[in-house]
């Protein structure tokens, strides 16, 4: 069983999202947002920009991260800009984003060539842009306790998953700690969730499916398996939030040993996810 259920594979999903009934993931390298509901796939935009992150804002439409900068997609689908930011540096682009509890959106900048450690992580709040982080080189999965009191935060490259005490009314981000460190060569976490109940689900690149780490003991204790081997991210979606989504990269792949890379994966769990917040603007 593969647990197959987008009809048409990405060339690097991400930035997969439930809310109200649909399913929604990006493709970066089209620049497509997708959507799934009831089967039937459809892109519901198209940027020329690139695009890296959708989350839905609470007054229509949606936030979206493009390569450099960050825009609101209005019910009318024009593009305008809230607030005069922007990457402003070829050699960055930003990468995963994410609403936290509270409404406001979080979105990491990352190094083109993967290597450098020059990105940094933003929050976006009511239309206003503060950084909060420094000294990233592929910033990705970020998710949030049920209090917003506790932030857990993935840099690909340290190949680590992080926690930090979070003052939600300053943003400010201290005691940061190393929840979890993948120990395999050449493989790295990506996106990630939480459920109901703490523990965070995290999706491995190159390491054939997504992890369930259990934050108090820093171990692993479930895994999922999709039949290929980098997978993206993944949210929780259904009705009882109790079905994970998962995304896939098919660059690069060999598409005969892995004919299913770049599609989304669906597994019904036993437990619960936290929903999603829409940006508050």
């Amino acid at each position: 069983m593969n647990n197959q259920i987008s009809t048409k594979s990405s060339g690097l999903g991400e930035g997969p999202l439930w809310h109200q009934d649909r399913f929604y993931w990006v493709d970066i390298v089209s620049g497509e947002l997708n959507t799934l509901s009831k089967g039937v796939q459809s892109c519901l935009f198209k940027s020329e920009q690139g695009l890296t992150a959708a989350v839905v804002h609470s007054e229509g439409g949606f936030v979206l991260s493009l390569d450099q900068r960050i825009v609101h997609l209005d019910k009318e689908e024009t593009l305008t800009l809230g607030e005069d930011f922007n990457l402003n540096d070829e050699t960055l682009r930003f990468n995963d984003g994410k609403c936290d509890p509270r409404g406001r959106f979080w979105v990491g900048s990352m190094d083109c060539g993967e290597s450098d450690f020059s990105g940094s992580l933003y929050v976006l709040d009511k239309g206003v842009v503060k950084k909060v982080l420094d000294g990233l080189c592929i910033s990705n999965g970020l998710c949030w306790n049920d209090d917003c009191s506790q932030f857990y935060f993935i840099d690909s490259a340290t190949q680590t998953v992080e926690a930090f005490d979070l003052d939600s009314e300053t943003l400010e981000l201290t005691n940061r700690r190393s929840v979890y460190k993948i120990p395999e060569k050449d493989v790295y976490p990506d996106g990630m969730c939480i459920d109901a109940e703490g523990n965070l689900w995290v999706a491995l690149w190159n390491g054939h499916g997504v992890i369930c780490i259990d934050v108090a003991k820093g171990e692993v204790i479930h895994k999922l398996s999709i039949p290929c081997r980098k997978a993206t991210s993944c949210c929780f979606g259904g009705e009882n939030l109790d079905e994970l989504y998962v995304t896939s990269d098919a660059r690069g792949e060999d598409l005969q040993e892995y004919p299913l890379s770049g599609h989304v994966f669906k597994f019904k769990l036993d437990v619960n996810g936290l929903p999603a917040t829409a940006y508050q603007g």
